[in-house]
């Protein structure tokens, strides 16, 4: 069930959440993280996808990948990340791991295949409750249409090593991204944020789907909120484009809620 955490002061980003959402055992660990794999025959491939734990029956994800591999069928990881791998029924005997149910499964409805779209989202839906531990928590999300911090944290393509992003005009990204469309109009500037590395030369090849995090502390425990998510697993000179979840915030409460 998601609320609006109201104990958090009003000098406080409030968010929508679980009363757990956000929060980490250790420095390193990412519990809302999930990765996503695709049936291929006998075994389960996982393209480089990854999910974020909203609830304890739906993950959010890019539709791109879902869209085109979901009827194969979809399984899902939780508190682990791992590089991209191809697995046999038995690597998940001893994992947390639900099956999606792809007929409850929602694809958003103005998304087009093939095409720079902003909406290249979906949300899997489980067949059955994830039980929540110190390994697999949900993640936060902001209220709707907040100003988006300044700084960010992402998923680095090494998961011991924290990242820290700035956001940057879109204009001059989409400059730079036109080979994927982005033409700094305002439909895109509102519906994706686009950030950039401390160094331009850093690697940053992250993984499409990981999430773009703003923290805070409430009560003095660091919370994460989740403000987007890698549009596509690629970069340039440092800058790296993710889809706003905020500007979709009515679409994702709504169909979680259905």
């Amino acid at each position: 069930m998601f609320a609006v955490q109201g104990s958090i002061p009003t000098n406080k980003p409030k968010v929508i959440s679980t009363l757990s959402c956000g929060q980490r055992p250790g420095a390193f660990q990412r519990p809302w993280i999930a990765e996503v794999y695709f049936r291929r025959e006998s075994s389960w491939s996982r393209p480089n996808i990854m999910g974020v734990i909203l609830s304890s029956r739906y993950i959010l994800t890019p539709a791109s990948a879902y869209s085109y591999y979901y009827f194969f069928g979809v399984r899902v990881l939780f508190g682990e990340i791992n590089h991209p791998h191809t697995a046999e029924d038995s690597y998940f005997a001893n994992r947390t791991y639900r099956d999606v149910m792809n007929a409850n499964s929602v694809i958003h409805e103005n998304f087009v295949f093939g095409a720079s779209s902003k909406f290249n989202l979906a949300l899997l839906r489980f067949d059955k409750d994830i039980d929540f531990n110190d390994r697999i928590q949900p993640m936060c999300l902001p209220n709707v249409r907040p100003e988006p911090p300044k700084v960010f944290t992402i998923l680095p393509d090494v998961v011991d090593v924290n990242s820290t992003v700035t956001r940057v005009d879109f204009g001059r990204c989409s400059a730079i991204w036109q080979r994927y469309s982005f033409r700094g109009n305002l439909e895109f500037s509102e519906s994706h944020t686009c950030v950039k590395l401390e160094r331009e030369h850093d690697d940053c090849n992250g993984i499409e789907g990981s999430p773009l995090l703003g923290s805070f502390v409430d009560h003095g425990v660091e919370r994460f909120v989740q403000y987007g998510f890698k549009y596509c697993d690629n970069c340039t000179v440092g800058l790296q484009i993710y889809t706003n979840v905020s500007y979709h915030l009515d679409w994702i409460l709504e169909k979680i809620k259905s």
